[in-house]
């Protein structure tokens, strides 16, 4: 179906009434390779939709079709008007004079176009090649403007049918590829990375492809063409290899990523404010629950419940620390708690609530220097440290906030908190999440209803203005006005992604949301 066709079918209600279909556009234009078929005609080939041959992409549309793609090809230079109506855009391979006589290199206008949709929400796919087998000067323009540069190498050379040298092993768990797999790439670019790119895959310590987070869309790279229809499958390889495992995780993952499809904050209702995606960690934070910037030093606190029973006294808790930039520093910073949560901090002590106990962290040390026992906890959950040290938790079970003093003597200081959770010490006021109800306290202990949620509260964090973000535990975080209205900004409830104690950076108005059950943390800029 040519892009023309399709937009003026899709655009008349196509699709049963216009029922959403994704369009993945492959790219015909930069890789526009021709040869002549068996009745003589000339025919394009080579990494295209429609060529069934070894050297043809034919397999790789079935498995996004069964994703619920639509497939198209884009024979003329990218637009921002012919990409409108494309989800993912494809481009692989792109020509030497070698391959075709007068070759469409990428231009400056291209650049910008593909940047610009990007940006706006597009999943743009980049496909290098080895070595002689690809053009680079010009390609590299593009894949440099999100951080990627394809190295003009050749790694994984092989030669004949031993395909040893080929062996690409994955141990799962990352966001793309969640269990362990075997993939065969042969003869590969290596990529070199700058911010905001990001490894996802590498082979020893070299990069075969990575991703980067660009406004509100997503660039993949990577140094071969490697799910064309030669490889895709087991019929030209040893046994033991999983391309075409690996092709329906990686196409299931594009999908993931396609705004409007699993994009939570697209879904949110439409208001003055939105976030946008900039980084999400890998699978590997074990249930998160708190995050607390250390803005001075690039370092987020993450508390980590760990695995199984997030109410159990099992010793399998702790803190992590990650850079404000996503990388992982040390998920086994603390060990040792039970089922930590919220975390507060004073000058170089952290506070961790562990279930009915605070444990007190010294931060030069990472070493837990003591704990606090309150009496009659019945699950502790965040904590807030006022600017002179005085320590407010809450108890989600009892419904109450504790106060703890300096010399570490424990008082109850507020009681019918029913669901007591997220605080925040502001001056000489507490503010409280309280089930549904969002409370300013004084220090008179009067209560005044700043909003009402629509679903119980878990994280705060303040704005200017008087303004707030606030998360519900189920997958939600609202913008809440000091007037009283409150706005969603994400809503990832029916992923079961968990949107617990967000973390702010109020300079560069990014959001730490920890996911909990899925175990990542994401930062987002609040727009």
């Amino acid at each position: 179906m040519s892009y023309k066709f399709f937009a003026a079918f899709l655009l008349a209600g196509g699709f049963f009434g216009g029922a959403s279909a994704q369009l993945v556009t492959l790219d015909c234009y930069f890789n526009n390779e021709w040869h002549k078929d068996n009745n003589g005609d000339s025919v394009r080939y080579h990494y295209t939709w429609e060529d069934k041959a070894n050297s043809g992409f034919s397999k790789l549309g079935d498995v996004f079709t069964r994703q619920g793609f639509t497939l198209n090809e884009l024979t003329v230079a990218p637009t921002s008007e012919n990409l409108r109506l494309s989800s993912v855009y494809i481009i692989v391979d792109p020509d030497t004079k070698a391959e075709s006589p007068n070759p469409n290199y990428v231009s400056p206008a291209d650049v910008e176009a593909l940047r610009n949709w990007v940006k706006a929400g597009g999943i743009l796919v980049l496909m290098g090649n080895d070595k002689g087998n690809a053009e680079f000067g010009h390609f590299n323009t593009l894949a440099g403007a999100f951080g990627i540069h394809f190295n003009e190498d050749c790694v994984n050379h092989v030669i004949g049918k031993d395909h040893e040298p080929g062996k690409i092993t994955l141990p799962g768990g990352d966001s793309i590829f969640k269990t362990p797999l075997l993939l065969y790439m042969k003869d590969v670019s290596s990529l070199g990375l700058q911010s905001p790119a990001r490894p996802a895959i590498l082979h020893g310590d070299t990069v075969i492809a990575a991703t980067s987070r660009y406004g509100k869309g997503v660039v993949f790279a990577v140094g071969d063409p490697w799910i064309y229809n030669e490889y895709i499958d087991n019929h030209n390889l040893s046994p033991g290899f999983q391309n075409t495992e690996g092709a329906e995780a990686w196409v299931a993952w594009i999908k993931s990523q396609v705004p409007g499809v699993n994009d939570p904050a697209d879904k949110a209702r439409p208001g003055a404010h939105h976030l946008q995606k900039l980084w999400e960690t890998d699978t590997v934070v074990m249930t998160p629950e708190s995050v607390l910037p250390d803005l001075s030093k690039g370092i987020l606190y993450v508390s980590e419940i760990g695995r199984g029973d997030a109410s159990a006294f099992d010793g399998n808790g702790g803190v992590a620390k990650i850079g404000t930039d996503g990388r992982i520093i040390d998920l086994h910073w603390v060990t040792g708690l039970n089922s930590p949560k919220g975390l507060g901090r004073y000058k170089n002590t952290l506070y961790a609530a562990d279930l009915t106990d605070v444990a007190v962290i010294d931060i030069p040390s990472g070493k837990v220097v003591r704990t606090i026992p309150v009496e009659g906890a019945g699950m502790l959950n965040d904590i807030t440290v006022d600017d002179n040290g005085i320590v407010y938790v809450s108890d989600t079970r009892t419904a109450k906030v504790h106060r703890i003093g300096p010399d570490g003597t424990v008082t109850t200081w507020l009681t019918g908190m029913t669901g007591a959770n997220g605080l925040k010490a502001i001056g000489k006021d507490l503010y409280v999440l309280s089930g549904t109800r969002f409370l300013k306290v004084g220090p008179d202990r009067k209560q005044t209803q700043v909003a009402l949620l629509d679903h119980g509260g878990d994280g705060l964090e303040p704005l200017t203005g008087g303004d707030f973000l606030a998360t519900a535990w189920n997958g939600y975080v609202y913008y809440v006005y000091a007037d009283g209205r409150v706005e969603l900004l994400l809503d990832t409830h029916l992923l079961k992604r968990n949107t617990a104690d967000i973390g702010y950076d109020p300079q560069h108005r990014i959001v730490f949301v920890p996911s909990f059950w899925g175990w990542t943390v994401a930062a987002y800029r609040l727009d």
